[in-house]
């Protein structure tokens, strides 16, 4: 009886210690990439961020910036060819190999798919042509990168990643200041979308309403406010409407402003200039939005006349700019 009890204790010992030992296995959405920065990289295919592609008016050119600079997060993703997808790493910027991973793949042609943001979560990368943000995720500047057939051998090869912009930007500058009653701002806008095809570079899907909201800091009070919003666009360029709301510390709603027939392009940024918070000063003066000097009558403007467009102003980081006053 003795040995028989002596037996059963070592067998649940030995059960106890081999499972100790064993080591968990990840999921690939689960894997963070987080590559040890003092070994090379290990695997047959190399994936390293190596610049952003800014597409100006009239050429193509290529800006070299700090990555942390410019987003905080990045998603890794391998498809074969028939979209399924077999590798998923992600990082994050304070990740010491934050821009390079490698992946060790079976011999075969993939599909690859990068995105670069800065949202509160990574989207859902079920396909190449189904990148998925919602509002919980948030919707920040994106980038991303696809290449539709590397084909991976037994030798080990490195792909340099040039990210373009996928997205196009609303820039709300008020011409008044916050008052001290506004603790939050609201924008809901329709007519872009939150899902980004990696194929094509645009918007995919049926046009989704996206809502983002911003916390104003009492340091923003009592001044003039900009605040930034972004969209995939379907097209190349599109129309919003776009609903701005704001609120006090109880979320009892202040004042709207509801903008018609905005006019978005993919890698540029539309900019509305206009009275927010309060009611416009009677009479003309002041500057006349893309004008070089103040003084003058401001001109009578439609905001929702999606004809009235100023020149388009090359940004260092965007294709340009469409200035609107509200």
């Amino acid at each position: 009886m003795r040995t028989n009890l002596f037996r059963l204790l070592f067998f649940l010992l030995a059960g106890v210690m081999l499972s100790a030992c064993d080591k968990p296995v990840l999921s690939e959405d689960e894997d963070s990439g987080k590559d040890n920065p003092s070994k090379p990289l290990k695997g047959n295919l190399i994936l390293r961020v190596s610049g952003f592609e800014i597409i100006p008016f009239d050429n193509v050119t290529r800006t070299k910036q700090d990555l942390k600079d410019v987003c905080t997060s990045l998603c890794f993703a391998l498809y074969d060819q028939s979209d399924r997808k077999v590798a998923y790493k992600n990082q994050s910027a304070s990740d010491s190999n934050f821009g390079q991973v490698g992946l060790e793949l079976d011999k075969g042609t993939y599909q690859v798919v990068v995105v670069a943001h800065s949202g509160e979560g990574n989207p859902q990368m079920s396909t190449p042509a189904e990148v998925w943000f919602t509002n919980a995720t948030s919707f920040t500047d994106t980038y991303y990168y696809y290449n539709a057939s590397v084909v991976v051998g037994d030798g080990q090869q490195t792909i340099e990643v040039v990210l373009e912009h996928a997205v196009a930007m609303f820039r709300l500058v008020t011409s008044d200041p916050v008052p001290d009653n506004v603790a939050r701002i609201r924008f809901n806008y329709t007519g872009g979308c939150g899902r980004l095809n990696a194929k094509t570079g645009l918007g995919t899907g049926v046009r989704s309403k996206q809502t983002v909201w911003f916390d104003i800091s009492e340091s923003q009070k009592g001044k003039p406010i900009t605040l930034e919003v972004y969209t995939f666009p379907n097209e190349e360029d599109g129309l919003l409407k776009m609903q701005i709301n704001t609120y006090d510390a109880n979320d009892n709603p202040l004042d709207e402003a509801v903008l018609d027939n905005v006019p978005i392009e993919r890698n540029k940024i539309t900019v509305y200039t206009g009275y927010l918070f309060s009611d416009p000063p009677q009479g003309g003066g002041g500057e006349e939005p893309g004008g070089d000097e103040p003084g003058g009558e401001t001109p009578v403007v439609d905001p929702t006349s999606a004809s009235y467009v100023f020149p388009l102003k090359v940004e260092t980081d965007w294709g340009g700019t469409i200035e609107k006053t509200f």
